[in-house]
């Protein structure tokens, strides 16, 4: 979201490879996501004002002032990186079978945000006159079951990826 956040602030200051970028994100986010981005990025706006529109001036401390000032702040947490999602495996999950492969989209964006998915994307494999929804890669048929498992109340099954 704060990723949203900062290309919605930067399509609003006019920059056009900022707007393409959010014309993409639109169609990927859920729309709670991107409301929720937004309300972040008027957050930021007010918090701090766009480069440029405030004169800089060069700072004048000496390196013992920055030494103290640094040793009086506390050192900052980093979070623990995000784990790798594998961009290669011979397994996915099948989430259903459409008639409609907008139907199909439709599902795939309700479920996207789900922590199961972990970021995997959508295969859209057409079979006769239906589009199959199916989400991954994953490594393994037991880590492609182990997502199911965590889609409570969602029909899934892993599948061998062709």
């Amino acid at each position: 979201m704060l990723g949203y956040a900062y290309v919605s602030r930067a399509a609003a200051q006019g920059l056009a490879p900022a707007r393409e970028t959010l014309d993409q994100l639109d169609k990927l986010l859920p729309i709670e996501d991107r409301k929720k981005g937004v309300a972040l990025a008027i957050a930021k706006s007010k918090a701090a004002p766009p480069p440029g529109s405030q004169p800089t001036k060069p700072a004048k401390t000496t390196a013992a002032k920055a030494a103290k000032a640094a040793a009086a702040k506390p050192a900052a947490v980093t979070p623990p990186p995000a784990p790798a999602v594998p961009t290669s495996g011979s397994w996915r999950i099948q989430l259903g079978a459409f008639s409609q492969r907008s139907s199909a989209e439709a599902l795939y964006k309700k479920l996207s945000s789900a922590a199961a998915l972990g970021g995997r994307g959508p295969f859209y494999v057409a079979a006769g006159t239906v589009t199959r929804l199916q989400v991954g890669p994953f490594a393994s048929r037991a880590a492609a079951q182990s997502a199911c498992n965590a889609l409570k109340g969602q029909p899934c099954f892993p599948v061998a990826a062709k």
